[in-house]
């Protein structure tokens, strides 16, 4: 896990966070929250820039802000822990006809996972409680720190590592390569 200028390593037992500072070399244990112990995380970055961990323990997210006390001390102290169980079944029940095969699926789900924070939003998938099977599809979300809102982005397995990726936009436009293209059919 990276977030501005650190990189960061759970200890196996889930007990201390390892973190390294990329620009003097310096590494850090800091104890970890007894509330991470258990669950799924990540470091990255809210909105603001600030660094923060962001949890989820079943159907509740709790988000972790990164602090120093007055003797410089290193800390993570607890922000908040919001329960998602009505704001998930809205998201997923959005469009769904009530007898549709896929409703049943959305009451089902009893468990969120992070995957990644990123620029402020969480990326999450929810796993249906009698599903832990990797060819039962699961249902990938966002979650806007600032706002609390839960979006449903797409339903697919999870098969394997999934990494969030933020494209620019908008896209670049332009006759890129066009000159070489070009250059090579001048010589013709």
């Amino acid at each position: 896990m990276q977030a501005n200028g650190f990189l960061y390593w759970v200890y196996e037992d889930q007990r201390y966070l390892v973190s390294l500072e990329t620009a003097t070399m310096e590494f850090c244990a800091t104890e970890l929250p007894h509330c991470l112990r258990d669950s799924t995380f990540d470091i990255g970055k809210a909105k603001d820039g600030a660094t923060c961990i962001v949890y989820s323990d079943q159907l509740n997210v709790g988000v972790l802000m990164h602090t120093r006390d007055d003797d410089g001390v290193e800390k993570w102290v607890l922000d908040r822990v919001v329960p998602l169980d009505r704001e998930l079944e809205r998201v997923l029940r959005v469009g769904l006809d009530y007898d549709t095969v896929l409703n049943h699926l959305v009451a089902d789900h009893s468990d969120l996972s992070v995957l990644a924070v990123q620029d402020g939003y969480v990326y999450l998938f929810s796993i249906a409680s009698v599903h832990h099977d990797p060819q039962t599809s699961c249902w990938f979300l966002s979650l806007c720190l600032e706002t609390m809102r839960l979006e449903r982005l797409f339903r697919r397995t999870f098969d394997n590592a999934v990494h969030p990726h933020i494209m620019a936009w908008p896209p670049l436009v332009g006759n890129y390569g066009g000159f070489a293209l070009q250059d090579a059919q001048s010589l013709k």
